[in-house]
């Protein structure tokens, strides 16, 4: 595959719930000489503090300029520590960004240079597009067209240091930045991200009516590493909803929730926590749901993410465990049964699943996918921040609004 004039090739490694270049104790040991430079003081376990077992590793960053703590999770305890420490070393990147920029406003640079449509990424709520506006732009790749593309620097970085939303266009995120053993890895991992992120927000569009329908029967999993899972959440007394949510894309992607059982005391409840996962493989997108449910009830219990919202908290006091939800969604049958291979099966190259991907988004009306490259020369990481032009943000973050398609969705239920 051709990127930044470049031809990359790379095989993967196929693991329990995850496809990586190498085996994640190889990641750790490798990558692991950097945790200082980036400012990870230190990997913490702490799956111990559920009772559920799927292993959840936070990596610390006291001096972080966005979030000072990242979660991990995995199928394994290595697995989870290496998910976590690259988590926060994307974050130092885009927090760190030393690419050499372009400066001025869309109208005066579009004549000499191939900007991204502003109106067609997501914008804060009270952003306005302002065409003179001056602003820095970084450049970038599109996959679909092979040619470079310059997206605005605010779009990219995460440095939130004396940032606020009020002074933003668009909507801040680390939707699209993913990190990776080789560069490829990084910008499959971040495309499944911004799959799922836009499935997620039309699936809220579209609101909970035909929630029941979507459910999967989790009688019709056999794959060994996904019973697994699930019988760690049923030996810890807890209700699994597994809904599938795949967009028009045709992506696998699923969203799993756990929730405790109604018989375990009011006290000792969290309420409903949810996870998402992407993926060629129908396996790997429900095994990073499923485990990602369970990171999301870690970081509620360690009260560990800076961002996390007074309302996030409220679960213990059953505002998430109404009886009516719990029916509705964790206590009604599964109708789906689950397939564990998709219209769009996977290769055991990189370069050949992001073949795919892009095929699939072609078919999808897709006509933009932009690569931007954060890896440091004298770390050697590979980091990058994927953009689709009108793909939904993460609906979950402060300050999101609906974009075109989400209103679509809403006004086509209406």
């Amino acid at each position: 595959m051709r990127i930044f004039n470049r031809d990359y090739h790379q095989p993967k490694t196929f693991l329990p719930g995850t496809r990586r270049t190498r085996l994640p104790a190889e990641t750790l040991q490798d990558f692991g000489r950097h945790m200082r430079e980036v400012g990870i003081t230190r990997l913490a376990n702490v799956t111990g503090l559920d009772v559920i077992g799927i292993p959840v590793v936070q990596a610390i960053r006291p001096n972080s300029r966005s979030l000072s703590v990242s979660q991990g999770k995995g199928a394994d305890i290595e697995s989870a520590k290496a998910s976590a420490m690259m988590e926060a070393v994307e974050l130092w990147h885009a927090e760190n960004i030393e690419i050499p920029c372009l400066h001025g406003s869309y109208n005066a640079l579009r004549r000499r240079h191939n900007l991204v449509d502003l109106h067609r990424l997501p914008l804060v709520k009270g952003g306005r597009v302002r065409l003179e506006q001056q602003q820095s732009w970084l450049p970038g790749w599109d996959l679909l067209s092979g040619e470079e593309v310059w997206v605005p620097f605010e779009f990219v970085s995460m440095n939130t240091v004396g940032v606020t939303q009020a002074m933003m266009t668009f909507l801040g995120s680390s939707n699209g930045l993913a990190s990776g053993n080789h560069l490829l890895e990084a910008i499959e991992h971040a495309l499944c991200e911004v799959i799922e992120r836009d499935a997620h927000a039309l699936k809220c569009a579209q609101g909970t009516v035909d929630a029941p329908s979507a459910k999967v029967d989790l009688d019709t999993i056999d794959e060994p590493s996904l019973r697994e899972l699930i019988d760690l959440c049923h030996a810890a007394d807890m209700e699994l909803a597994v809904m599938e949510m795949t967009s028009e894309v045709g992506v696998a992607t699923f969203r799993a929730g756990l929730m405790e059982r109604e018989e375990r005391g009011q006290w000792n409840r969290l309420g409903a926590e949810w996870g998402c996962g992407t993926h060629l493989s129908p396996v790997v997108a429900l095994s990073r749901a499923i485990t990602e449910a369970a990171q999301a009830r870690l970081t509620v219990i360690a009260a560990s993410r800076d961002d996390n919202p007074p309302a996030v908290y409220a679960g213990s006091q059953s505002i998430w465990s109404a009886q009516a939800f719990r029916d509705s969604i964790f206590t009604a049958p599964g109708v789906q049964p689950f397939v564990p291979h998709s219209r769009y099966p996977e290769t055991d190259t990189f370069e050949g699943d992001l073949e795919i991907i892009l095929a699939a988004l072609r078919a999808a009306d897709v006509d933009q996918v932009v690569v931007v490259d954060l890896t440091k020369p004298d770390i050697g990481i590979p980091v990058v921040k994927v953009i689709v032009p009108e793909f939904e943000s993460a609906p979950f973050v402060a300050g999101y609004v609906e974009g075109r398609r989400a209103r679509a969705v809403r006004k086509g239920k209406s």
